[in-house]
């Protein structure tokens, strides 16, 4: 039985890990990310105001999973002219984000998973539930690969739904899974980690768990960001 067809048969038990869901970001069309964005919410960068003095105060940062350029367009509007590096596993998407952004900050073709990288970042960004990609098994080890670019006062944010809540993009709902379909039959299996997954995921990886945000988008879509650090944060 093929993949797909496993996941199909019981979202509560499904297993498709991110390799899988790489399918998905590889066949839909340009113009569908930007799209959900919208529908969501986020295209404003309404989730960057929250962390507006974090951005104010650092001088590198890291954007996992930079898609089609939404935070990247949104940082640069709202005055970030430091260092800025945006990994993408999408050869696609990042061709788009080196079409729209060439020579105004480094980006890279990779898997977060292999990436490997010589520098630490003041912030890490991780939105969009950028971690809801991922497996239930695979996220706990991911959030340790990312915070091994963190630099020791650096701050890593993490922004998810709840799992109670409804991808807005969804067509199937059961507890922390989801089902979004995409163009050509595409579709993409998320896990969505409660806050404790969260905090749990943080201490494995040697985080200290700062403080929760949550917030409503700009089309009332109720979401969360989760701050972690290596050790005490004052700022707010």
């Amino acid at each position: 039985m093929g993949a797909t067809k496993e996941c199909d048969n019981k979202i509560s038990e499904f297993h498709c890990d991110n390799v899988k869901n790489a399918l998905f970001y590889d066949s839909i069309s340009l113009d569908l990310l930007p799209d959900f964005s919208v529908r969501g919410g986020l295209e404003s960068g309404c989730d960057l105001d929250l962390i507006a003095n974090y951005i104010a105060h650092v001088n590198s940062i890291l954007e996992v999973g930079a898609g089609y350029g939404r935070v990247i367009s949104n940082l640069f509007k709202r005055g970030y002219n430091k260092n800025l590096v945006a990994i993408e596993r999408s050869k696609k998407f990042c061709d788009l984000l080196r079409q729209n952004y060439d020579g105004k900050l480094e980006i890279i073709n990779a898997d977060i998973k292999s990436f490997e990288y010589s520098r630490q970042f003041d912030l890490i960004l991780w939105l969009w539930s950028g971690i809801c990609d991922f497996s239930q098994e695979e996220q706990g080890d991911v959030l340790l690969k990312i915070a091994g670019f963190l630099k020791k006062e650096g701050v890593l944010v993490v922004d998810s739904l709840l799992p109670s809540t409804l991808p807005a993009n969804a067509e199937t709902h059961n507890e922390k899974y989801a089902v979004i379909p995409g163009g050509n039959n595409s579709k993409l299996y998320v896990y969505t980690p409660s806050p404790e997954e969260i905090k749990a995921y943080s201490k494995t990886a040697g985080l200290d768990f700062m403080k929760f945000i949550s917030y409503k988008t700009t089309t009332n879509r109720n979401r969360m960001l989760y701050l972690l650090s290596r050790c005490p944060f004052s700022a707010d």
